[in-house]
């Protein structure tokens, strides 16, 4: 029987967005299942080629309960055997639309990115808690990127692990779209060719240990003074105020580059191919979209030993792993790979290989729809 499957991206941009094309894209051209994709009227990968169905809605930031209205009328219009959502409004909200469909027996897949939210201040507002409670007891499947995520998710909420199936956060090869070398990448960006780029990209937020980043790279640049480092993201609940005076206050205002931004899908592709290297500092981590970025091209990595990031990442392979919040060890991890060019290139060819291989989308969408198949049995 070939399922129908209705996927869920209320939000339509950002690296949920990214993750959902490449599943749905993967869904279609394995055969067993006809998906269609609810995301918002302004849905970023619009311009792309797709080979999935696709119902468009003005979604985001709207009153809630029209919101769901607009979730019902595409659920009656398509009539999937399961929903699965990737991204919704609020837990807070959400968690009554997860109960209807346990009641009215619907089958419910739901992706848990990050098994709770990142800031601390979400994670202890008033029900926030109990809400992911009730949400993650009525879906029938739980798919998280990591064992870690599996671990946390069960000891929290008390969930059979059986109902928790592992897939890995698929490639992001799609952003691959056109080759650059590294001179012609940083003349675009308007960096020097004689300098060693060490990257951080992505949504700028507290628990990515930025402070611990600004440390470890004053560290670097008094032993390396062709070392710059660039932090690229949109802040997200997070002072960069705060950010550019520590940069200040360290005397790195030469020497560090912010750009406190949302990048768009075509622009991204410049900041991979300039880095030398791509850091990962964070404090806390369920799974990172940013680091399929840099195995997508070629980079070297250094992370923290954070969450499941030390499941998807070979130490002194394809990159270094580093004690969490710990400036030191990761200063010394980053000069490790700036001053070995030759392990470094090694380093970024074992992560694109990793990319193809380890993270193909074809396997994990194999994998999903056995999850499908099993939450259609129960």
């Amino acid at each position: 029987m070939k399922l129908k499957i209705l996927m869920i991206d209320i939000g339509g941009w950002g690296g949920i967005t990214h993750y959902t094309y490449n599943l749905m894209q993967a869904l279609a051209d394995n055969g067993g299942v006809e998906s269609c994709l609810l995301t918002d009227r302004a849905y970023e990968l619009d311009s792309l080629p797709r080979r999935f169905n696709i119902i468009k809605r003005p979604l985001k930031d709207r009153e809630y309960f029209s919101m769901l209205m607009q979730v019902l009328e595409a659920v009656i219009r398509f009539r999937p055997h399961v929903i699965h959502v990737q991204t919704m409004s609020s837990a807070r909200k959400d968690w009554a639309m997860f109960l209807l469909a346990r009641i009215f027996r619907v089958r419910m897949v739901l992706t848990a990115h990050n098994v709770l939210p990142h800031e601390e201040a979400e994670k202890k507002a008033m029900f926030m808690k109990s809400a992911f409670g009730i949400i993650y007891a009525c879906s029938n499947r739980i798919i998280v990127h990591s064992k870690f995520s599996r671990q946390k998710l069960a000891a929290i909420f008390k969930i059979d692990p059986g109902r928790i199936p592992v897939i890995p956060h698929g490639n992001y090869l799609f952003f691959r779209t056109r080759e650059m070398s590294k001179a012609d990448a940083r003349r675009a960006l308007g960096l020097g060719d004689d300098k060693k780029i060490i990257l951080q990209f992505g949504a700028l937020r507290e628990y990515k240990g930025l402070d611990i980043l600004l440390d470890a790279f004053s560290r670097v640049r008094a032993g390396n003074d062709a070392a710059r480092l660039l932090i690229v993201g949109k802040p997200i609940n997070l002072d960069i105020e705060a950010v550019l005076n520590r940069i200040r206050a360290l005397g790195l205002e030469q020497d560090v580059i912010v750009k406190a931004e949302y990048v768009p899908f075509d622009d991204m592709q410049a900041y991979f191919f300039s880095a030398d290297v791509v850091v990962f500092p964070y404090k806390e981590i369920d799974m990172s979209g940013s680091l399929q970025l840099a195995y997508a091209f070629a980079r070297p990595v250094v992370c923290a030993r954070s969450g499941g990031l030390p499941e998807v990442l070979r130490h002194k392979e394809n990159g270094m792993l580093v004690k969490p919040n710990d400036s030191v060890d990761l200063a010394q991890g980053i000069e490790y790979v700036l001053s070995n060019s030759d392990i470094a290139m090694l380093m970024g060819e074992a992560s694109l290989r990793m990319a193809k291989d380890d993270f193909s989308w074809d396997r994990i969408a194999a994998s999903t729809i056995s999850v499908y198949r099993d939450a259609v049995r129960g």
